[in-house]
């Protein structure tokens, strides 16, 4: 009995060690992400209120940099050349269905345009290029 007191004590002691030190890391990080800024009020309320102040300043002000942030494309290549010899991803058919879309839509346009030109253009030929893009 004796021995699993201090086994069940040594694992508590582990796991309230390594909260602190992601508590610290957490605050620190925050603190330096603040400070490189240069907001002053933010630093006092983060090492003012621990725990909390850090918290704040993530949802309020750090999370929204990485909704900002650019999707990198990430890819198994070492380097940039084996990057680009790489396959291409293929499109999925609707992607492709949208693109020949657009393109007979631009067709039509043009075709229209010229027959305009030309002054060959009918009510029927406006009515068949405004459905195509409705």
């Amino acid at each position: 009995m004796m021995l699993f007191g201090m086994i069940f004590g040594a694992l508590v002691t582990l796991v309230v060690v390594f909260c602190y030190i992601i508590t610290i890391s957490f605050t620190v990080w925050m603190i330096v992400d603040a400070g490189k800024q240069d907001r002053f009020w933010w630093l006092t309320f983060i090492i003012g209120v621990p725990i909390i102040g850090p918290a704040v300043y993530y949802f309020t002000e750090k999370k929204h940099e990485y909704i900002k942030a650019p999707v990198h494309h990430l890819h198994e290549s070492e380097t940039e050349e084996q990057h680009e010899r790489a396959p291409r991803k293929k499109i999925s058919r609707k992607a492709k269905a949208q693109t020949e879309d657009k393109k007979e839509v631009s067709d039509l346009k043009e075709e229209t345009s010229q027959k305009l030109e030309e002054g060959q253009v009918t009510q029927e030929i406006i009515n068949e290029v405004e459905t195509k893009q409705g």
